[in-house]
């Protein structure tokens, strides 16, 4: 026996706490590497919300630039006209009192340079080429310029507008702000900090506020810290840089993190820095703690389990556990029984009942329901959690439909029966009094999950469908009731979710419906029943066609002629457009190779969402091209800013490619999206369409009037092409005429005609 106890409890007891040692060290190690991880996703993320600011006040001052630079008197003044007329000093000042925008300064440049005026200085008359090499620049390559560079001051933000007087080159304009504002805000966020500009400016800062500098590194904020100053001169500057721009330096005497950011110049060197200083009290890392705490609970648990596991082998050699033993064994067999039975019958992650229970006891509610009561069932389907899940991850959309099957338990009557179904959907039967009101039920409901906003720290809108049915709607067993509400709900579903819906026998003739369609629309492309149609795109000046615009229409054989509102949204949804856009490119490019002078016309093709996300479209555009013979350079596409801006890394690179072929970009219902004038300038866009509900009010309605100046102001500035659709009227041409957007589209001039009726009204409007 004393063998067995040597063997079984001292030996290893003995390699168990050597183990355990090593183990403790590996759990410090991993968790230091954890919080270290933490501080570095911590300085990026500050950085981050820096270079937001900065690169907000920067688009800020640019489009105070493109505004401004529009007025008359600045031409004037750059066509060597009286300056009588600027008030830019006073517009100066009423920024100041009226908005964020504290110290703005302007400057009026010559086209060789020279500056004719400038708001915070009585002189001019000099020569900026010099100086300035970014004023050079512009000058040869007139474009616009946002920028920071350093003065004789200090640090300054500048944009630089090109302006045109009747298209030509006539100055420049140039709005001056200042940098150190940002300091003020990154400080009200919680992150101190000091601005530094390079040593290599020192002799350059001649006329510099206060006239600080830390090791030849001019501090340019306007109150700096005085505390940080003296810490940064213990530590040195050039010893900060070095090191923060790696990654940080971590002070735990001061209980500091340090980091820094680099501001670069209009060439890209550096020319300042930020040095941030985050106190590592406000960096939470519970959270990695909790985990250490946790794995050495677990490691503490498992070595007593390892301890009893011994004990119980030490017991097993007597004779007399033998029979206490079998007995244990027959205890967990009955136990493993009745678990899979459970599992079997319930959802793992919520413990609800999952449907095939749901089913059972519906059943049994439905055959034992008496006259004063009705059974309703409710389909829950909670609305884009596929997307929740892709954005943060299955263990966030885990926790929503955790969070979800408890609001409805605690919601909900004791006796209403709730199972999960489906990996986002539920399913509720309910059975109340006939004098109870369902609807009150069912929008309390809606609200108490919309609270269910915080999920681990994360702000988050959940919303859910609902479908109703009840034995009202004559479905008298458990799977009908189910797929009636089944059917409610994805009507719920297309009405953009957060609500619900009752069953009606119509959900289900719609459904059915939408099954036709499918089956009808694989048939017309397996018939070829699909037909472009051509807007034209007149020159309004010339009186000339330039161009069309082909749309597809669906030639039915016994319905006729079908528009494109009624079949593609779901082709879309179906993914049919691929192969519809496919057919309407083809026969498009040859219907335009057959008219005359077709080399002199500009063909107009819009591509949908899907095809900019397929992998085979530009495979399938440069067959399509070579078959037909169709020169690319006659070839326009033309896509919704909303679907190039939902993924711009992939967009670019697709809008580059199609560029290199010689392919023009338009980008269609221009205005109605939400690109920023930053993103556009990053687009390689040739045109810009301007939307038929900007037209519709021309020239009458002062807010359309002011978009649509806005979209021509810009397109000049960016150099961009212009075009309007939807124009019906004389006036709203003779408006956009007048305002130099001269190629129209719409019904003043024709509706979209068959390849036969175009070919006859290229007889009225030659190209």
């Amino acid at each position: 026996m004393q063998k067995n106890i040597l063997k079984f409890i001292i030996l290893p007891s003995i390699l168990i706490i050597i183990l355990s040692v090593i183990y403790y060290n590996q759990v410090q190690y991993e968790t230091n590497v954890l919080i270290q991880d933490k501080y570095a996703l911590v300085i990026a993320q500050d950085k981050k919300q820096l270079a937001t600011l900065i690169e907000e006040k920067q688009e800020n001052i640019l489009t105070i630039s493109l505004a401004v630079s529009k007025y008359p008197s600045i031409q004037d003044v750059l066509l060597g006209k009286n300056s009588d007329q600027l008030k830019l000093k006073e517009f100066s000042t009423l920024l100041k009192d009226t908005t964020s925008m504290k110290n703005l300064w302007f400057q009026i440049i010559a086209p060789d340079g020279t500056s004719l005026y400038r708001s915070f200085s009585n002189k001019y008359g000099d020569n900026l080429t010099k100086a300035r090499i970014e004023i050079a620049d512009i000058i040869d390559y007139p474009r616009v310029i946002s920028t920071i560079s350093v003065g004789k001051f200090s640090i300054t933000y500048k944009s630089i507008v090109p302006v045109y007087y009747k298209s030509k080159f006539i100055g420049l304009f140039e709005t001056i702000a200042h940098f150190n504002s940002i300091s003020k805000k990154i400080n009200q966020k919680g992150l101190a900090s000091l601005l530094l500009i390079d040593k290599k400016y020192k002799k350059q800062l001649v006329y510099s506020l206060h006239k600080q500098f830390l090791d030849d590194y001019y501090i340019a904020d306007k109150n700096p810290n005085p505390t940080l100053i003296s810490y940064l001169q213990d530590l040195t500057p050039q010893k900060v840089l070095q090191h923060s721009s790696r990654k940080y330096i971590l002070d735990k005497g001061n209980n500091l993190l340090i980091s820094s950011y680099t501001i670069n110049d209009y060439l890209d060197n550096d020319l300042g820095y930020f040095i941030l200083f985050k106190d590592l009290d406000d960096i939470d890392i519970n959270d990695i703690q909790q985990i250490e705490n946790n794995v050495l609970l677990l490691f503490g648990v498992t070595l007593l389990l390892l301890y009893i596991l011994m004990y119980y082998i030490y017991r097993k050699l007597k004779h007399t556990e033998i029979e206490k033993k079998n007995q244990e064994l027959e205890k967990n067999i009955k136990m493993k029984n009745d678990v899979l039975e459970y599992v079997s019958l319930h959802d793992s992650l919520t413990s609800l009942p999952n449907r095939k229970l749901f089913k059972k006891k519906l059943t049994s509610l439905l055959a034992n329901k008496t006259i004063d009561t009705e059974i309703y069932v409710m389909y829950i389907g909670i609305d884009k959690l596929k997307e929740i899940n892709d954005a943060y991850g299955h263990n966030i959309g885990d926790k929503i439909i955790q969070s979800t099957a408890l609001t409805l338990i605690n919601t909900l009557q004791e006796d209403a029966l709730v199972a999960r179904l489906t990996a986002d959907e539920f399913a509720v039967a309910l059975l109340i009094k006939k004098s109870s009101c369902i609807e009150v039920i069912t929008a309390k409901l809606l609200k108490d999950i919309q609270l269910l906003q915080e999920i681990r720290g994360k702000q988050l809108a959940i919303t859910v469908s609902i479908g109703l049915s009840s034995v009202l709607d004559e479905a008298k067993t458990s799977s009908l009731l189910l797929r009636n509400a089944n059917t409610a709900m994805y009507k719920a579903k297309s009405l953009n979710g957060n609500t619900y819906q009752f069953y009606t026998p119509e959900m289900t003739t719609n459904l059915l419906d939408k099954i036709k369609l499918a089956n009808d629309l694989n048939h017309a492309i397996i018939n070829d029943e699909f037909e472009p149609y051509f807007q034209p795109q007149i020159d309004a000046l010339s009186n000339t066609i330039v161009g069309m615009e082909g749309l597809v229409r669906w030639i039915h054989p016994k319905l006729g002629i079908i528009y494109p509102d009624r079949f593609i949204p779901y082709a879309e949804e179906s993914g049919l457009i691929v192969e519809i856009d496919r057919i309407m490119m083809r026969k498009s490019m040859q219907a335009v190779m057959s008219l005359k002078n077709a080399s002199t016309l500009r063909l107009s093709l819009n591509l949908s969402a899907v095809n900019l996300e397929s992998a085979n479209f530009m495979k399938e555009l440069k067959n399509t091209l070579i078959l037909t013979n169709f020169n690319a350079k006659n070839l326009e596409l033309e896509m919704l800013e909303s679907q190039i801006m939902k993924d711009q890394e992939s967009s670019i690179a697709l809008l580059h490619e199609l560029k290199e072929l010689g392919i023009s970009i338009s980008i269609d219902d221009f205005g109605t999206g939400y690109s920023s004038l930053s993103a556009l300038k990053k687009l390689p866009i040739t045109k810009l369409k301007i939307d038929k509900s900007f037209v519709d009010n021309l020239p009458y309605d002062k807010d359309d009037i002011a978009i649509v100046e806005t979209i021509i102001a810009l397109a000049n500035a960016l150099k961009l092409k212009l075009i309007a659709e939807g124009v019906e009227t004389k006036e709203q041409k003779d408006f956009l005429v007048a305002h130099k957007c001269c190629t129209i589209q719409g019904y003043y001039y024709s509706k979209p005609l068959s390849q036969k009726d175009f070919k006859e009204f290229m007889i009225k409007f030659p190209n």
